[in-house]
């Protein structure tokens, strides 16, 4: 047998049984021995040299294995500790655990992550598929029951979000995942394989995003977003389909080309000025609509700043005003109406609000009562205005009309 065969028996045998400070320790043991037999025979000699060349060999193959390996993967090789704690920080991370369960007793096997996000207490005592479906909401029950017993079927996969209630009393949302497979000790036999995650955090931060969606969708102001230069970010589909212009037309000012050719300049330079001063934009304009005709609008932004006070984006809306404008013009062409039948009388009119202050005097009236200038006398006490002999007189017709009377 060659020299080479005798090192690798050797190396093997120590390597297998002992740790490298055993392998240290039995190294210097030898060599101390052979030192203090100081045997004269030169076959001892060479037989206790061999045996301190072949321990020595074994030993600087347990330190130079690892680091081949970790050379030939092009990294270090975790050890099986270290591959736990990798993984139970993934699983944290993603709130995933995988368990496994033996149909025919029930006992589920759970990672230490389920354990804690189940709040199972008391890890001595094994987790049973009716504990489970017992910590379920009664609603889901026959749910996961239902799930489970496809599986036990046909070995499908199968996809289950129910919720649970664990024993830290804390309600969640949870999505199983699991498959049948062949249980690999014992023939002819299955065990369920899968995991569980916790949706509870994602499943309210996308009813969140449901929520803000629905909410824009409602409202009747249009969402714009553009970054500190003025560039689009997001420009919201009621836009394009209000204008009838398509994206890569309305983006980064294109949306101009809509707004009526006399307002277009006074809309540009406003935006312009915030864009340099980070002034709040609000400014209104015509908008020509999808049908060629135009309307009304108010655009509103306002600028978000990062921690230095630097300006990263700004968000806006566009806001249909059309028939609001309609509605307060005609409202001053009809208080202009009024306001002219009220100076054309030959009659003295006055109007008083509700508390009795004077508001409006037609001409008759200040050429009656020698009044050269009206502002003098515009929101004071109407009856504190009379001479003493008619002041109560008037104080009496105010707090009449007051009550719906006339005198």
């Amino acid at each position: 047998m060659a020299w080479t065969e005798w090192l690798r028996k050797v190396e093997a045998i120590f390597a297998k049984g002992l740790s490298r400070p055993a392998l240290i320790i039995l190294v210097l043991l030898l060599l101390a021995f052979i030192v203090a037999t100081r045997a004269p025979g030169a076959l001892t000699l060479w037989l206790g040299a061999a045996v301190l060349l072949a321990c020595g060999v074994a030993l600087w193959w347990q330190w130079r294995r690892p680091r081949l390996t970790a050379s030939a993967t092009g990294g270090p090789q975790n050890g099986p500790a270290e591959q736990d704690d990798i993984v139970n920080v993934i699983q944290r991370f993603a709130q995933v655990g995988y368990w496994k369960m033996d149909p025919e007793t029930g006992e589920l096997e759970l990672s230490a992550f389920l354990q804690d996000m189940l709040g199972v207490a008391d890890r001595t005592s094994p987790m049973t598929w009716p504990r489970l479906i017992e910590m379920t909401h009664p609603s889901d029950r026959a749910l996961l029951q239902g799930a489970f017993d496809r599986i036990s079927s046909g070995g499908k996969i199968e996809h289950v979000e129910f919720r649970i209630t664990g024993r830290d009393a804390v309600d969640r949302l949870l999505r199983v995942s699991g498959m049948r497979t062949a249980a690999s000790n014992r023939p002819g036999h299955f065990t369920f394989l899968g995991v569980l995650q916790d949706i509870t955090q994602l499943r309210a931060e996308l009813e969140l995003q449901d929520h803000y969606r629905h909410a824009v969708e409602l409202s009747p102001q249009i969402p714009w977003t553009e970054d500190n230069e003025g560039n689009s970010v997001d420009l919201d589909t009621g836009f394009l389909t209000l204008t009838g212009m398509s994206g890569e037309e309305a983006r980064n000012g294109g949306w101009l080309k809509a707004v009526h050719p006399d307002d277009v300049q006074h809309a540009d330079d406003v935006w312009r000025h915030c864009l340099a001063s980070g002034a709040p934009y609000d400014v209104e304009y015509r908008l020509r609509v999808a049908d060629g005709t135009y309307r009304w609008f108010r655009s509103r932004a306002t600028a978000r700043r990062d921690d230095a006070g630097r300006i990263v984006r700004w968000y806006g809306t566009v806001e249909d005003i059309h028939d609001r404008r309609a509605v307060d013009a005609a409202l001053r062409e009809s208080e202009s109406f009024v306001r002219s039948m009220l100076e054309s009388s030959t009659n003295c009119l006055e109007v008083l609000d509700l508390e009795g202050r004077l508001q409006f005097m037609n001409g008759t009236g200040r050429s009656l009562m020698e009044i050269d200038d009206l502002s003098r006398f515009l929101h004071q006490d109407w009856g504190l205005l009379w001479p003493e002999a008619s002041k109560q007189e008037m104080l009496r017709a105010i707090a009449a009309a007051k009550t719906g009377k006339t005198t």
